[in-house]
């Protein structure tokens, strides 16, 4: 067409190629930048799905057995036993933190400061782990006391210790029993004086008939001392508080437990199935389990010969 000049633009072809390469250029520059800034993202997520992965399920295991712990319904041994099982196995638990660690460190290095994938963070799951080890040592603790109450039946750490140092007392020989003289002056001491009949019936069913074994011998000191009243005697003594009514009155009930612990009503509490925990409460406050005879000799009694002597008219 000739045209070498046009008169509308200063734009040439050479300018729109150099602008395209630009262009392409740019765009190429902004596609490494997106993708580098989608990498960064995607391994901070999966790094964060990753922690998630680990704590989580820690985490579930430490309530679940702290729950499953809490609300054990098996007898005091095997509860123990358990407990004593999953301390054991603490040092394990503690491996399983290790990697969480790691990746939090990653996670910091990384500059991540929201974990969109779980709640917890790594201090979290660190002081969870520390309280569960304190909870599985109390827990242990107060089944160990538990079990060794169960044990004394009634007694108390005192009496028990009397038990034992008198027994220690009379066995001179060392030999970890007591023959018949030595049994009787043993139970003289404590307050407890046995004919010779007695004595003899004590050693057949503790003993072998001509000895008693420590073993023997606290767990007869224990049947003696300890809490071995019928449900008849607690209920006999139960309505002799209350001079022969089947409900508790405040104002009696009063004179063997302290007001605080009964209820600040004045009226009646009604005799009914919970009659079994005020019962309860009654034989473990400062109800006597002795009383001294006029020889000044302790003597065992029940419940209801101890309210006797603490129940006022």
């Amino acid at each position: 067409m000739g045209v070498k000049e046009n008169v509308y633009s200063t734009i040439t072809l050479n300018d729109v190629d150099s602008t395209r390469t630009e262009l392409v250029q740019a765009i190429d520059e902004r596609d490494a930048r997106y993708k580098k800034e989608l990498d960064r993202q995607v391994f901070n997520d999966n790094l964060c799905k990753e922690f998630a992965g680990l704590a989580d399920p820690f985490s579930k295991a430490i309530i679940d057995e702290k729950d499953r712990i809490s609300s054990s319904k098996d007898d005091l041994e095997t509860q123990l036993a358990y407990v004593d099982k999953q301390l054991a196995a603490m040092p394990e638990m503690e491996k399983k933190l290790e990697p969480i660690k790691a990746l939090a460190a990653k996670m910091e290095e990384a500059g991540i400061t929201n974990i969109r994938h779980t709640t917890l963070t790594l201090r979290d799951v660190v002081v969870q782990s520390e309280q569960f080890g304190k909870f599985l040592t109390a827990k242990r603790d107060m089944l160990a006391g538990e079990i060794e109450n169960a044990k004394l039946k009634g007694i108390t750490a005192e009496q028990f210790k009397e038990i034992d140092n008198m027994f220690q007392v009379f066995d001179k020989d060392h030999s970890n029993s007591l023959e018949h003289k030595e049994l009787a002056a043993c139970l003289y001491s404590l307050g407890e004086e046995r004919s010779n009949k007695e004595i003899t019936e004590i050693m057949g069913k503790y003993g072998n008939g001509k000895s008693i074994m420590y073993e023997g011998f606290k767990e007869f000191m224990i049947h003696v001392f300890g809490d071995s009243d019928t449900k008849e005697e607690v209920l006999e003594g139960f309505r002799l508080i209350n001079r022969s009514e089947n409900v508790a009155n405040l104002k009696l009930m009063s004179t063997v437990q302290p007001r605080k612990m009964l209820n600040t009503s004045p009226r009646l509490l009604l005799l009914s199935k919970a009659v079994g925990t005020l019962l309860l409460g009654l034989r473990m406050s400062s109800l006597v389990k002795k009383k001294s005879n006029s020889n000044g000799n302790k003597t065992r009694t029940s419940f209801k010969h101890s309210l006797l002597y603490t129940v006022h008219p």
